[in-house]
């Protein structure tokens, strides 16, 4: 009758099969693993724990995209324009990452629609903020922009759209942009550079456009040389001595 092996000697003797089979230079590795194999399976179990967590966060993420993105769907689905506002509001600034962008841009859209355009231009400013180097950023730039300048503040609305202005391309820079701009530079009190602006939109628009366009560069240049005009026609300065002669003089 074979005796068995007990497993204290099973343990050495597969450890000297496998030294056994293994190359010479690598026997320095395998002592290694076999000296540190408690550290190495604890490390595989924390790396095996971590890969389970950020499986499950990814999870929760997209569960959480997705209820959020039925919620935009149900606000914008409100029939009454205040409450559908004020539910946007309090969504947008509390939404998921992935869809906070697109609750800011339905927020300023839906604010212009409404005529709140100090409204407009506080969600696009934020929607700018999520993706300041995308072209969704710079669109909402040019919304804000747009809803400064129909809330009457044309300085604010210049400012952007000349900052805006230096990160677009050239093909990006479109007419209607041109007009926006030009519009931007009126209201802000500079009928100088809007006057050039429709200057510039008249040589390339076509029939009733360019003649609008250019009918507002004149109207707008008389007004830019008024200011000019006025300053000569301002009385001359009064000589040396005068006014002060009749004083001087005794009766």
């Amino acid at each position: 009758m074979t005796p068995q092996k007990t497993q204290g000697t099973e343990g050495p003797a597969l450890l000297q099969e496998l030294q056994s089979e293994v190359a010479a230079e690598s026997t320095p590795l395998l002592t290694f693993i076999i000296s540190h194999a408690t550290v190495i399976l604890s490390c595989a179990v924390i790396f095996a724990v971590v890969i389970g967590v950020a499986g499950a966060y990814n999870w929760y993420q997209a569960n959480a995209s997705e209820d959020a993105r039925r919620d935009l769907a149900r606000i914008t689905a409100i029939k009454d324009d205040a409450d559908r506002l004020r539910a946007l509001k309090v969504f947008a600034d509390d939404a998921p990452s992935s869809v906070r962008l697109s609750a800011y841009m339905t927020l300023g859209q839906m604010a212009v629609e409404n005529g709140d355009f100090n409204v407009a231009a506080a969600a696009y400013n934020k929607a700018a903020a999520v993706d300041p180097d995308g072209a969704l950023g710079k669109a909402a730039l040019l919304g804000e922009a747009s809803s400064r300048l129909q809330a009457g503040d044309g300085a604010k609305a210049l400012e952007l759209l000349q900052g805006l202005e230096r990160q677009l391309p050239e093909q990006a820079k479109t007419a209607q942009f041109k007009q926006i701009m030009a519009e931007a530079a009126e209201k802000a009190a500079r009928p100088d550079m809007a006057s050039r602006i429709y200057a510039d939109l008249a040589k390339i628009a076509q029939g009733a456009d360019a003649d609008f366009f250019r009918e507002q560069a004149k109207r707008l240049q008389k007004t830019a040389q008024k200011p000019a005009e006025a300053a000569k026609t301002e009385s001359p300065a009064t000589p040396e001595g005068a006014g002060t002669q009749g004083a001087s003089e005794k009766p």
